[in-house]
């Protein structure tokens, strides 16, 4: 099943769930807020975190999910791995 969540941040962003019988994997955490933390208490938590490219609005949320399941391996292209190094300022912050 796959079930999406839109951000509600003032900019394009869409969480995606995919769960089955194996496992659940979040796909480009963009947000995480208490809409989807929920979600995925009921589910039973996440054995993955998938992103599909570095860009911040697909990254956003990841410390904070990161926060409920610290030991959630993440997995991204070798080529966009920096983006999670880097700082970014939002929105002319």
């Amino acid at each position: 099943m796959v079930k999406t969540f839109h951000g509600k941040f003032g900019f394009s962003c869409n969480t995606h769930v995919l769960s089955s019988e194996n496992g659940i994997i979040v796909v480009d955490p963009g947000h995480y807020d208490e809409e989807l933390a929920s979600y995925l208490k009921e589910l039973g938590g996440v054995e993955a975190v998938l992103l599909t490219h570095g860009h911040w609005d697909h990254i956003y949320g990841l410390d904070e999910l990161k926060e409920d399941y610290p030991d959630v391996p993440v997995y991204i292209h070798r080529m966009d791995c920096d983006f999670l190094f880097t700082k970014v300022k939002l929105f002319g912050a």
